[in-house]
């Protein structure tokens, strides 16, 4: 039986008024992700809301080896060394860990 993908779902609210923290913050996240393993499938902008009241401005996609890959990440030291710069770089940050329904 093949393993099964996978992937992290970002849902954010970057801060627009500091997109210099967002920038920087992305250069730093993404060597951390792929470190673990992660993969970019695809990064999003919302073009229009169409239901709902989230707010939702981004999201990304990334495939992982596994879902314990995540959360040694999110648990590990280099991810949250970032605590703070992800506070100035996001209004708000989601993270589901989804696999193929």
């Amino acid at each position: 039986m093949a393993e099964e993908k996978t992937f992290l779902l970002i849902n954010t609210i970057p801060n627009s008024e500091n997109t210099e923290a967002f920038q920087l913050y992305i250069s730093r996240i993404i060597p951390i992700f792929q470190s673990y393993g992660g993969k970019a499938v695809g990064r999003y902008k919302t073009l229009e809301q169409v239901m709902g009241d989230s707010g939702i401005k981004a999201s990304a996609i990334f495939e992982f080896p596994s879902a314990g890959s995540i959360k040694e990440m999110i648990a590990g030291e280099e991810f949250n060394s970032l605590n703070e710069l992800r506070k100035k770089a996001y209004k708000k940050v989601d993270l589901m860990i989804c696999n193929s329904l």
